[in-house]
């Protein structure tokens, strides 16, 4: 454990900066695209697929590192994650063609999965106290919130100053402090060697996930209708197929039966991915928004974006300050009422100026903000410290999942529209039909962890 000398926020921004790190590349290499493919010389494809090999590798392993982490250690496959990241972030910023870049991608995200499930599970074991470790988890979002929100304008600022290699290599120095910080401070949480690392339900969960992201990433490009998207669905429902029946027979399934039985559980990870696809998908579409209907250069979208993504960092905080004294499931349940308020505003809103559809979005990402902590503590504590490496690996597979399906959707929407402004706003309806979802999963998950407390 960490000991008491270690001030709470050094225990913060060890476990943090990680999850920075992989939010804050992931954010600018959206902006970085362009750049990287005229000065590499790269088609389309190669460029959409420098941002959709991260999001593959990182997707197809999460649940590997979560298992990982159970026997080995949260600690060592924290390190370990951050250790490959570095390097794919080292090579990425070398890179000299599109299969190396693509490459070096691919390892960032093999990284990320490591150590991003690691990361929550040490943040939630590090405070004992739920009331603080409440507050912790709504600074902590609050923090990645940020890196997230100013990523398009960093990555505009780095590329225009530095070049397009920079944003690669601003992680060395990052990830060398985050490695520094995490061997001498990260709690040592106990692990269960006996642990059996089964080849068979490991490789079926990393080809079931693989091709669930690969449907997203290439239906959202070229259409539901485009045969490799179809051939890999068609593998995701095989796989899966496979996946469950092996672990209902298992004496030692990979995803612990007992936590598949927390109701509570389940449902906030249905509310994290409804929740991830309107935040991530509708994001994205605002950025196109701007860029389409208000001519914005990407540097200056990056920029409109910021005030809006300031308000995320803000709904935190209330969390943090709020959380004693209403609870966790009204908190969350607010929040989610307050995001689909404005994103059902935002619908009818567009056709007036800037400053008025940001403001309103900005209430609706207040929501968010609030949503996102709360979120987090009611899944990883309705899983109990028990399963917290498996907690963390499937809340991560959860988010990432509604982050590939609500851009993929929503993106499709958008494009195919006869207009920006059609299209954003049957996106904005289609998030608050989100919300409201994750409103009715909350509810139902807040009465069923109400009867576990019970019996």
């Amino acid at each position: 454990m960490i000991t008491k000398k270690v001030p709470n926020w050094l225990t913060l921004i060890t476990l943090a900066i990680g999850f920075i790190m992989a939010t804050l590349d992931a954010s600018i290499m959206n902006v970085a695209v362009a750049t990287v493919q005229k000065e590499l010389s790269l088609s389309s494809t190669s460029g959409t697929w420098i941002i959709d090999s991260y999001l593959l590798s990182f997707a197809s392993l999460l649940l590997l590192g979560g298992v990982l982490a159970n026997k080995f250690g949260s600690k060592p496959i924290y390190l370990v994650g951050m250790f490959l990241f570095l390097i794919g972030s080292i090579s990425g910023g070398f890179s000299e063609s599109g299969a190396w870049l693509i490459g070096s991608r691919f390892f960032q995200g093999v990284g990320a999965a490591f150590f991003m499930p690691s990361s929550l599970s040490l943040l939630v074991l590090s405070f004992e106290d739920k009331t603080e470790r409440a507050k912790m988890l709504g600074i902590w979002s609050a923090v990645v919130s940020i890196s997230s929100g100013v990523g398009p304008f960093v990555g505009g600022a780095l590329i225009y100053g530095l070049g397009w290699r920079s944003i690669f290599f601003i992680n060395v120095p990052l990830g060398i402090i985050g490695l520094v910080l995490a061997y001498c401070f990260a709690i040592n949480p106990k692990s269960d060697r006996s642990l059996k690392l089964t080849v068979l339900p490991n490789l079926l969960s990393m080809i079931m996930l693989a091709s669930f992201a690969y449907t997203l990433i290439e239906g959202g490009t070229y259409g539901i209708a485009y045969p490799p998207a179809i051939i890999s669905f068609i593998l995701f429902l095989i796989t899966l197929f496979l996946f469950t029946s092996y672990e209902r027979k298992s004496e030692l399934p990979m995803i612990p039966l007992g936590l598949i039985k927390i109701k509570a559980f389940v449902f906030s990870n249905f509310t994290a991915v409804l929740l991830n696809s309107s935040m991530m998908g509708g994001l994205f579409i605002f950025g196109l928004y701007l860029q389409s209907s208000n001519h914005s250069t990407t540097l200056e979208a990056g920029a409109q974006l910021i005030p809006m993504m300031i308000v995320f960092m803000i709904g935190n905080i209330i969390f943090s300050r709020t959380v004693k004294k209403f609870g966790t499931d009204k908190m969350l349940i607010f929040g989610l009422l307050l995001a689909a308020i404005g994103t059902f505003v935002l619908t009818f809103s567009l056709h007036f100026t800037y400053l008025v559809y940001a403001l309103i979005y900005a209430i609706a990402n207040l929501g968010v903000g609030i949503v996102v902590p709360a979120m987090t503590m009611v899944a990883m504590q309705s899983a109990t410290d028990k399963y917290s490496n498996f907690a963390g690996a499937i809340f991560n597979v959860a988010r990432q999942i509604g982050s590939l399906f609500g851009v993929a959707l929503l993106g499709v929407i958008f494009y195919q529209s006869s207009s920006p402004v059609i299209g954003a706003e049957i996106s904005f309806a289609i998030m608050t039909i989100f919300y409201v979802l994750g409103i009715a999963f909350s509810i139902i998950g807040s009465k069923e962890k109400g009867k576990t407390i019970e019996s």
